[in-house]
């Protein structure tokens, strides 16, 4: 009996002055919380007015996760910085569900511009074919810069000047490039002067194609590379 008591004994002896430190600590965190909590309420019902709601709504979390706390409860996030809402992505609309004034205007322009000799040169039952296609990938409030950079693709690879192609060639050229075309960029001013570089003896002294083509190399890659419409 006597050898089975030493040992518990010299537990107890050895964590007495721990207990005793423990005991301190926590006296003292019980005065110090009582104070605070004092002090919280004290200042809630006399600065609350004054606080933005963003403060609001963080001060109220972290009286939550203290009365949790109290209450023995799994306590809730910690205040810290409110999380910004994910923004719920709005449906594109696209043209042939726009409000009837608005698809009738776009519908009419771009079945104008397929039927055209300057657009796609389509027979006027391929150009309604066209426009219902298109009302329907598309937003109506696109269709004048749509055929507006479709026209200067166009010119430009028909052109002598530009890529010299023929005019179905020309066409189907646009019609390609159309929908990545960076409107912003100088397309025709730049290949001009890749080619005359590309072209000229004092330059890199190549034959007409091959300078063309050298032209057609270095712009395209900076001319076609936006996504100008929400068809995708």
């Amino acid at each position: 009996m006597k050898n089975l008591l030493l040992p518990v004994l010299a537990v107890l002896i050895i964590s007495a002055p721990a207990m005793a430190q423990n005991f301190e600590i926590r006296k003292r965190l019980q005065v110090k919380v009582r104070k605070l909590s004092t002090k919280v309420m004290r200042k809630t019902q006399m600065n609350s007015t004054t606080l933005t709601i963003r403060e609001l709504r963080q001060l109220k979390r972290t009286l939550e996760r203290a009365n949790n706390i109290l209450d023995g409860l799994a306590p809730v996030p910690g205040p810290g910085p409110i999380p910004t809402p994910i923004p719920v992505p709005v449906p594109t609309l696209k043209c042939a569900q726009d409000l009837q004034s608005n698809f009738q205007a776009a519908f009419s322009k771009v079945k104008t511009f397929a039927y055209a000799s300057s657009g796609l040169d389509l027979s006027s039952s391929a150009a309604t074919s066209f426009a219902q296609t298109w009302t329907q990938q598309y937003q109506c409030a696109t269709a004048d810069r749509y055929i507006n950079d479709f026209k200067y693709l166009k010119k430009f690879a028909y052109a002598s000047a530009g890529l010299d192609l023929s005019s179905s060639a020309a066409t189907s050229y646009a019609k390609n490039k159309v929908d990545s075309f960076c409107s912003s960029y100088d397309l025709s001013g730049e290949f001009s002067k890749a080619y005359k570089f590309a072209y000229s003896s004092g330059g890199l002294d190549y034959s007409s194609s091959r300078a063309r083509q050298y032209a057609k190399d270095q712009v395209e890659p900076q001319a076609f590379g936006c996504r100008n419409f929400d068809n995708f």
